[in-house]
């Protein structure tokens, strides 16, 4: 059977439900105007009369948002996947994993809003009550904001910091640095602690067991 669209605006075509179109090809089909803002969205699923929930569009250049929020854009929520469990899978159809990518590359984009060209992007790991468990962070590490760019390595240990505690740094030359920030050599270990060592290399065989100690 087929309604009469333009008086209800939702037509039933050999079993499809269209809104906005007079022959839906699929279960439920919505067609629109491109969109760009919670106000414009296409589809929405929104909490009685609040005015916030999920919204969803396409944009001119054929992708498809999603947008957790208010309805005047004013406010943005979170979205939250599979909150009881299970795994998500971008590419893949069995997802091994909390996150499995296949066919492609994760990229994380974090930029300084006062500079362009300043990025500071963060790959955290977190434990129990979100605390933070490590991490590696991106840094300028020469004259040039836009290139100079290396990471850093962040451990947590027994005195606890919400920021972690730094560990090793590598910088835009390739150098490697141990407990400085500035390894001016490809390899540059540092220690200021009484005691400690600054590089320990040995050897455990039983019979020829050498090793190199440096302070």
């Amino acid at each position: 059977t087929k309604d009469n669209p333009t008086q209800t605006g939702l037509s039933l075509y050999n079993g499809n439900v269209g809104i906005g179109t007079t022959s839906p090809g699929s279960k439920l089909e919505i067609a629109g105007a491109n969109s760009t803002t919670n106000a414009t969205a296409l589809f929405s699923i929104q909490k009685n009369e609040e005015g916030y929930g999920l919204f969803s569009g396409l944009y001119g250049s054929g992708a498809s948002w999603l947008q957790g929020g208010t309805a005047d854009g004013t406010t943005d929520y979170s979205i939250v996947m599979q909150p009881n469990g299970g795994n998500v899978g971008i590419g893949v159809t069995g997802p091994l994993s909390k996150l499995h990518v296949n066919g492609g590359n994760i990229s994380i984009q974090n930029v300084d809003s006062s500079s362009p060209y300043t990025a500071s992007g963060k790959l955290r790991f977190l434990g129990r009550y979100n605390r933070y468990l490590g991490g590696i962070n991106t840094v300028n590490t020469g004259s040039y904001a836009e290139y100079d760019n290396g990471l850093d390595f962040y451990v947590q240990r027994d005195t606890f910091d919400a920021a972690g505690h730094f560990a090793m740094r590598i910088n835009h030359l390739g150098n490697v640095g141990i407990g400085t920030t500035d390894p001016l050599n490809k390899l540059f270990v540092s220690a200021s602690t009484a005691g400690d060592y600054a590089g320990f290399i040995e050897n455990t065989n039983s019979t020829n067991g050498y090793g190199l100690v440096a302070r």
